[in-house]
């Protein structure tokens, strides 16, 4: 089985992915993880990768074939934005937040490839990367990410890391 974790910036989708593999004992894979890498080589911010992504689509198609060639994967949890879209037999997880908390939450983490002056700042940063990337997704594939592709859907602003997982694991034992 696959398992593909999307969400919105800040929602716990990395902590949500981590959280499963470990109780599900499959691999976990981040194309965030792949994004920040990608710009620290490049020596520039999420952000302005984003940026250069909208005029260099050579930055999406790399990630996009990794993530197709994933498909074939088994015991994979994939915490990624369009993992849903390129891995469509997976089983698809979406994590909602608002923008304030996310903000919050990212600035409290102190990442160290990324820098955050304020939460105030933050937020501003999200919401450009998240319309950044939503003009990307519209551009390359017609595609805007609504819950109804999903098969679960959590409201983070309500519910803690280990009660998603939680409920994903007793959706998964009704399946079986």
């Amino acid at each position: 089985m696959i398992i593909t974790i999307a969400g919105d910036l800040g929602s716990g989708k990395s902590t949500v992915g981590k959280l499963l593999a470990q109780k599900l004992n499959y691999t976990y894979l981040s194309t965030g993880t792949l994004l920040r890498e990608l710009a620290k080589e490049q020596n520039c911010t999420i952000l302005e990768l984003n940026k250069q992504a909208e005029t260099n689509p050579a930055i999406d198609k790399e990630l996009d074939q990794r993530q197709q060639a994933l498909s074939t994967k088994t015991n994979l949890i994939l915490d990624s934005r369009l993992g849903w879209h390129f891995i469509p037999q997976s089983l698809k997880i979406y994590l909602h937040i608002d923008i304030t908390t996310a903000a919050q939450r990212v600035f409290e983490e102190k990442r160290a490839t990324e820098q955050h002056e304020s939460v105030e700042k933050t937020q501003e940063q999200l919401i450009a990367r998240q319309q950044s990337e939503q003009q990307r997704y519209e551009q390359a594939y017609n595609l805007t990410i609504r819950p109804e592709h999903f098969d679960l859907v959590f409201d983070m602003n309500k519910q803690s890391s280990p009660e998603v997982v939680e409920e994903i694991l007793q959706y998964l034992e009704q399946k079986n």
